[in-house]
């Protein structure tokens, strides 16, 4: 969408989610979103938040011209606030999975539309504009819109990659995890306490530092806010509804059951607008190459591949866009406008460009030991000289999965699967290069269930976990 104006909220406020109550255990039908809302609120109760953010657009607007993209790691801190229903919390397997899944649509090299042959116009037209190409082909494409839109050639990777805090505000050793006491409870989407200890929440850890995400009951059936940036930070980060947070044990009948809504939240976070705008439908994402979406989309259209806006030019929305808010597995992609915005926000200098400079460890460059596998002696010297950081995306997985492997030199090194069992999966060498190697893995064969990843050259090893599900 192309700039127009600046949106300036003010006026009535949308209803907040104070109303209505809801504690049930089962996820709403269709996936709400308090964003918008908040952002709204925060314009009309914080001094300057309009200003500032005037400012952030013409600090993106410049970077967007000049900037230069590079990798950034962004450390995560999770608050798990007590649940209603007798719910349990996530654990650290959910944890770790939903992180994964925050890697894989921010980071994973793997997304098929940024191969050549989608990024280029010549292999989805020809110079009169018809369609070309084998059916064949058209079923390479996750949509068809992707094919017949072009949509597949503003795929971006944001090259953004998020790990849990090792260190915390105090400079003492940390998980990354925050469990306070405190009596089950229902929060609204306008109150403000949840980061607050004294009113029962759980108190932020530095925004400027690090990124912030309360899981919890939200009222209203929400499936969650985010803070874009610009307001205050003492409200800054991202609060998630428990039933739409990832977990590995999920009810595969949920249509956000992939972990995708904290993905959606998190684009939020870095400054990307929703496709669709609640107070003024049609209004500018700031982006050229996202069409003009007039609402939310929930489902996939049962007429054929496209859904028309009402908006100027009736353009053909982009359903599996990440911002949109399709089922989980109908989005998949950002754009590259997009990409630029959310570098443009963690760029140094750019409103979250301070929390590039916190450090973590799970992609650091230093060694890290991997866990659990019991194959490895704790005295072994593997342990000591170990030289391998292992990382799947997915994680969970079903037919296929990226190992990412990072090594401190040039290496053949033996890649070895085993199953819960013990029983060895696949083996084959890989060529390593100094620094990260991606090695594509197909688990189309594999039974579903816990499998062991081991990379080892010599006295050199690392182990990985991976979970394997039903497609």
């Amino acid at each position: 969408m192309q700039k127009q104006f600046f949106v300036i909220l003010f006026g009535l406020l949308l209803p907040f989610a104070g109303m209505a109550q809801s504690e049930q255990a089962d996820p709403p039908e269709h996936r709400q979103y308090a964003t918008q809302a908040r952002l709204r609120y925060l314009q009309l109760t914080a001094p300057d938040v309009a200003e500032t953010m005037s400012a952030i657009e013409r600090f993106t607007a410049d970077f967007r011209s000049a900037g230069r993209i590079d990798t950034i790691t962004v450390a995560v801190v999770f608050h798990l606030m007590p649940l209603p229903d007798g719910t349990p919390p996530p654990t650290a397997v959910d944890l770790q999975a939903q992180l994964d899944r925050l890697n894989t649509d921010f980071f994973a090299p793997d997304h098929p539309y940024l191969a050549k042959s989608y990024q280029s116009p010549a292999t989805l037209v020809d110079t009169l504009g018809n369609i070309t190409g084998t059916e064949a082909d058209r079923q390479s494409y996750r949509q068809e819109a992707d094919r017949l839109e072009r949509f597949a050639e503003r795929a971006g990777r944001p090259l953004i990659r998020f790990c849990m805090a090792t260190t915390g505000p105090d400079g003492q050793p940390t998980t990354g995890v925050v469990q306070p006491a405190g009596v089950p409870r229902v929060w609204r989407t306008d109150d403000n306490s949840i980061g607050k200890s004294e009113s029962g929440g759980s108190d932020a850890w530095a925004p400027a530092r690090y990124c912030n995400i309360w899981i919890a009951r939200l009222a209203g059936d929400y499936a969650g806010f985010a803070q874009m940036p610009g307001g205050p930070p003492a409200t800054d980060g991202i609060v998630i509804d428990d039933r739409f947070f990832g977990r590995v044990v999920a009810d595969k009948t949920n249509p956000y059951h992939l972990g995708k809504t904290l993905t959606h939240l998190m684009g939020s976070y870095l400054n990307l607008y929703e496709l669709w705008n609640e107070q003024y439908p049609c209004a500018d994402d700031y982006l050229e190459d996202t069409p003009i979406h007039n609402a939310p989309n929930f489902g996939l259209p049962a007429y054929g591949y496209q859904h028309i806006s009402t908006c100027d030019g009736n353009p053909v929305e982009m359903l599996s866009n990440l911002m949109d808010n399709t089922p989980d597995t109908a989005q998949y992609l950002f754009t590259w406008g997009q990409v630029m915005r959310m570098q443009a926000t963690l760029a140094e200098g750019g409103p979250r460009g301070t929390l590039r400079f916190t450090p973590t460890n799970c992609f650091s460059d230093g060694v890290i030991v991997q866990e659990g596998d019991d194959r490895i002696a704790p005295e072994s010297d593997a342990v000591h000289n170990q030289a391998f950081d292992l990382r799947v995306f997915p994680n969970p997985a079903t037919g296929r999965f990226t190992l990412e492997i990072w090594s401190e030199r040039e290496i053949i090194a033996d890649m070895q699967v085993y199953s819960a069992a013990g029983a060895l999966v696949t083996q084959q060498a890989i060529s390593l290069l100094q620094g990260r190697t991606y090695r594509d893995i197909s688990a189309t064969n594999w039974s579903p269930g816990l499998y062991t990843i081991r990379v080892s050259a010599g006295r050199n090893v690392g182990t990985k976990k991976a979970l394997v599900e039903k497609p």
